[in-house]
């Protein structure tokens, strides 16, 4: 996934062995985005660490390349080296005949191939499409939409929930300030076929709009803990024009998901979202729960470096009493830990709760259970427990997996289909509600955000602390929160 803010050109080229052919040597670039032009500029290979400053190389030969060092160890993406046609970030690929608006393409055909080796680490293997509704993409896609398909995954997971199924995919999507959508199908070394049909499938679910302009096609692999030895052995992508007529782009919808399709079990692998957006994130609304779904709430938290924060587990039970549960929770260590100073070794019971066992021991993993015969409930909405976090030093996002080992009534029978829905974790240097970004949050800071929003415009006003209800929007709800939380009233923020 590309989020590269700043392009840096580099002073290497691809020396040509000047016999017939004229095939490329390989060659091996280590800068953070260093780049190495292929096939006489139709294709682009990029270092792109965009995430970490830690060491990564990749050897490039032919359309395809090779991690060959890869020193990240970090929960959340560091880097997505990869091959693109189009215009990354406004750098372009010679006569790619991208960007080009949706509805004047016929298709666009892919191939993309790897290895079948799967080093040690956490990282997956991915292709991807970026469209917005502006034609030029040298700031960034507008808010647009990236359309991602995974071939495979080792030990992470796609953000946000899985919103229903498309061509044999499970389809995921979040909202991280844009529209991401994911199209998960495992176990492949290879993937090809008409890239539009994705789009279609995207635009069909109200993710992107037909007139919107597709900038690039890349692929490659999100790397977050090592990684070296992945592959890319070919790579191809194409743009077929129509002649269909368009109409000016809009602005990019505001978009919920689709709700009708409640969230499957994920895949058994250590997880961390696939992305760190740079700015905070809209909460992605959780789908209807069926009986037997577990999840977090708040499912997204934004919470800033060494803060103490709270996230609670409910259940949806339906007709049964739930008399036994155990969850397994795991989670970026680096980001935060669980504040076992609180509750019973960090965790305390919710009004419709219990707790048996405790372990927090373990970096990176949480586990609880309980067992009443009595049990509780039934109901839709059950608040069993409730975790205490902190945050660590470090910014960044993780994702809170849920791994649900029992939900039973008091005859020990199985409630529901068992579908864990995961929450997230964005940690950044920001304090919410201290939109004076003096260390503290207290009343000034509601005025702060008050004047603001009356266009006074306070010198000192930091915005980005300023969406203490995570909805995207600044008004007076805002201050009114932060006051609330000065006075003790409130605990936390989203």
């Amino acid at each position: 996934m590309k989020k590269k803010r700043f392009i840096v050109l580099t002073g290497i080229f691809c020396f040509v062995i000047l016999i017939t052919g004229h095939a490329a040597m390989a060659q091996e670039i280590c800068g953070k985005y260093d780049t190495v032009s292929i096939n006489g500029g139709e294709y682009t290979a990029q270092n792109n660490a965009w995430g970490s400053d830690a060491r990564q190389c990749i050897n490039v030969n032919g359309t395809g390349f090779t991690v060959t060092v890869s020193e990240h160890n970090q929960g959340s993406v560091a880097a997505y080296p990869s091959i693109y046609k189009g215009c990354h970030w406004g750098e372009c690929t010679n006569n790619s005949g991208l960007p080009l608006q949706f509805n004047q393409i016929n298709n666009l055909p892919f191939t993309f191939t790897v290895s079948s080796n799967r080093p040690s680490g956490e990282y997956n293997i991915s292709a991807e499409a970026w469209l917005s509704a502006r034609n030029d993409s040298s700031t960034g896609y507008d808010g647009g939409a990236e359309i991602m398909i995974w071939l495979d995954n080792h030990g992470m997971y796609p953000a946000g929930s899985r919103i229903g199924t498309f061509n044999g995919h499970d389809v995921y999507y979040a909202n991280i300030g844009w529209n991401f959508l994911t199209y998960v199908q495992t176990g492949r070394n290879s993937a090809s076929g008409d890239y539009k049909d994705f789009i279609n499938d995207a635009i069909s679910r109200g993710y992107a709009q037909s007139n919107w302009y597709v900038h690039v096609f890349e692929a490659g692999f999100e790397l977050m803990v090592n990684g070296a030895g992945l592959q890319v052995e070919s790579f191809s992508f194409g743009v077929n024009s129509g002649t269909s007529n368009t109409t000016a782009p809009t602005n990019p919808p505001n978009i919920t998901p689709d709700p009708t399709s409640a969230p499957t079990n994920p895949p058994a692998v250590t997880t961390a979202p696939t992305s760190v957006p740079t700015t905070p994130p809209q909460n992605t609304p959780i789908p209807a729960a069926g009986v037997g779904d577990v999840w977090f709430v708040p499912q997204e938290s934004n919470v800033g470096v060494y803060t103490n924060f709270a996230t609670e587990i409910h259940a949806n039970t339906g007709s049964q009493r739930l008399a036994a549960y155990g969850f397994n929770i795991i989670f970026a260590n680096s980001l935060v830990s669980v504040n076992t100073s609180v509750g019973k070794d960090g965790v305390d019971e919710g009004p419709d709760g219990f707790i048996a066992a405790v372990n927090a021991t373990a970096s990176g993993l949480l586990i609880v259970s309980g067992f009443d015969a009595s049990g509780s409930g039934p109901g839709s909405d059950l608040h069993i427990v409730t975790v205490n976090w902190k945050t660590r030093g470090n910014t960044g996002s993780t994702t809170l997996q849920l791994t649900i080992n029992d939900l039973a009534d008091q005859n020990t029978n199985d409630i529901g289909i068992h579908n864990a829905i995961n929450g997230y974790v964005n940690v950044s240097d920001v304090i919410l509600g201290d939109t004076n970004s003096d260390g503290a949050v207290d009343i000034v800071d509601a005025l702060l955000i008050a004047q603001a929003y009356v266009d006074l415009y306070p010198g000192n006003y930091n915005a980005a602390a300023a969406d203490t209800n995570c909805n995207g929007t600044v008004d007076i709800v805002d201050a009114l929160l932060i006051a609330q939380y000065y006075v003790g009233l409130i605990s936390q923020f989203c």
